[in-house]
């Protein structure tokens, strides 16, 4: 988030539970790149994001990388 930031690039977060719709800003930003992880633990219990942002992706006609944090445990 900080080099982002530091190239004076555009970084806006997205909380993915509300799905691929509430990432707007980042196809009127016509955003490049999305970073995600697989999914996070909330209340004890996974939860997966991988999903919300192929969703999301599928949708930004200028984005040409999709980076994924693995956090889940193989």
């Amino acid at each position: 988030m900080l080099a982002i930031i530091k190239i004076v690039g555009n970084f806006s977060p997205a909380f993915s539970g509300f799905g691929a719709a509430a990432m707007f800003h980042a196809h009127d930003a016509e955003a490049k790149a999305l970073f995600t992880a697989d999914g996070t633990y909330r209340r004890e219990k996974f939860c997966v994001m991988k999903p919300v942002a192929d969703e999301a992706a599928s949708q930004f006609r200028t984005l040409k990388h999709l980076i994924v944090l693995p956090t889940t445990e193989a």
